[in-house]
């Protein structure tokens, strides 16, 4: 949580460079950046990326095999996630299939859904509880090695609200507001900031 307290801070006081990055999923698990519900939810994605020898399958049955795949990473703020991906393209017809992790492995798959054969066009809908606050590792990778352009819908757990403009070059002048409120805050234990990140990043 402090981890992400911090990421949550620094986004907000570096320059606006980073609020001015592509949002672009990567395909390891390692490397996925940032996304907030916004950017999320609104470009196109598209799976034709390389498949990496010895990638990961998520634990969810023998239907989910990875091929290739695009990995974001998310924090939910509310403890019901759920997340909808329609294809909008298909080479082949059978669509893709979604997982989510609370790490880069596979024994932290916290939920999945497998596709189905020629189920292209059918929306994928994923759903878990989660913790909020908590990172997340999203998954979206072709069934059969599918290759689709695609969208996800935030249906519940992320904030979709546009990001605030990137800030004036130079010292940061806003507020950061902290819970329990008072100078005196350090002196009495954990606080809770809130503060607005860019679209995405790849600070870890």
């Amino acid at each position: 949580m402090m981890k992400n307290l911090i990421a949550i801070i620094f986004l907000c006081l570096v320059s606006p460079r980073l609020y001015a990055q592509n949002c672009i999923p990567q395909i390891d698990c390692g490397n996925a950046p940032l996304f907030c519900g916004f950017s999320l939810q609104n470009q196109v994605f598209n799976n034709a990326v390389p498949i990496i020898p010895g990638a990961f399958d998520p634990l969810c049955g023998p239907n989910f095999t990875t091929h290739n795949s695009n990995w974001f990473r998310i924090i939910p703020c509310s403890p019901n996630l759920t997340l909808m991906i329609n294809a909008l393209s298909t080479s082949s017809g059978d669509g893709l299939q979604a997982a989510l992790y609370s790490d880069c492995q596979s024994n932290a798959t916290v939920a999945c859904n497998p596709g189905q054969e020629f189920g292209a066009f059918m929306p994928l809908v994923i759903g878990a509880n989660v913790i909020p606050g908590q990172e997340y590792y999203l998954q979206i990778d072709g069934f059969a090695a599918d290759i689709c352009d695609y969208t996800i819908t935030v249906l519940a757990g992320l904030n979709v609200a546009p990001p605030p403009p990137p800030p004036p070059v130079g010292p940061f002048n806003g507020n950061i507001t902290s819970q329990p409120n008072g100078p005196a805050f350090c002196g009495i234990g954990t606080a809770q900031f809130e503060a607005d990140w860019p679209e995405c990043s790849n600070f870890q």
